[in-house]
């Protein structure tokens, strides 16, 4: 065996190895954001069921609710996490483009947030269904989504540092061009 193909060998049995531990994580985090979703409905059905003045309980229910939602949130986010790495050797899968970029979207948006740019996605013309792993599709999209960040973020930078007005926009277009999906 040459050195290309050890070394080949060597990143995917790395890789594989990260898929288990990221699938391992991903579920020990949902079970604890299981809890507390199951914890809240019990908690709010208890409030529900007290006689507590009606604005005491109308706090204490939106609250309730919001935990859980950010709890089933959480999940999603852990949920989309695990099928990052989730095995698919089959490469005749046909999966939504859109529906992959919205699942990268989620798992990213907090980072476009917290860096104050403003992710924008326009769809013209409903992508046609692309043919392919859909984690390798999901893999690429992370990259070209990461990298993008990046450019926008050292861009705004540099503006700022020179007293430069500029907004921190990334737009994305997903669109059908003959049959082909362009991102």
């Amino acid at each position: 065996m040459g050195r290309t193909e050890t070394v080949r060998l060597e990143d995917f049995l790395r890789l594989t190895a990260l898929e288990e531990l990221l699938g391992g994580v991903a579920h020990e985090i949902n079970q604890p954001l299981n809890a507390i979703v199951i914890a809240s409905q019990v908690i709010r059905l208890r409030v529900e069921r007290s006689r507590l003045p009606e604005e005491e309980e109308a706090f204490l229910t939106e609250r309730l609710d919001l935990i859980a939602s950010q709890a089933q949130r959480a999940a999603q986010i852990m949920e989309s996490f695990r099928s990052l790495g989730a095995v698919d050797i089959s490469s005749d899968t046909q999966s939504s483009f859109q529906a992959l970029f919205e699942q990268i979207q989620a798992l990213m948006g907090q980072q476009f947030i917290s860096r104050g740019i403003d992710l924008i996605c326009e769809t013209h013309d409903p992508p046609s269904p692309v043919k392919g792993a859909p984690q390798t599709i999901r893999g690429i999209m992370v990259q070209a989504l990461a990298f993008a960040r990046d450019m926008v973020q050292a861009i705004g930078d540099w503006h700022e540092k020179h007293g430069i007005a500029y907004k921190r926009t990334l737009n994305v277009s997903l669109s059908d061009e003959q049959g082909r999906c362009v991102f």
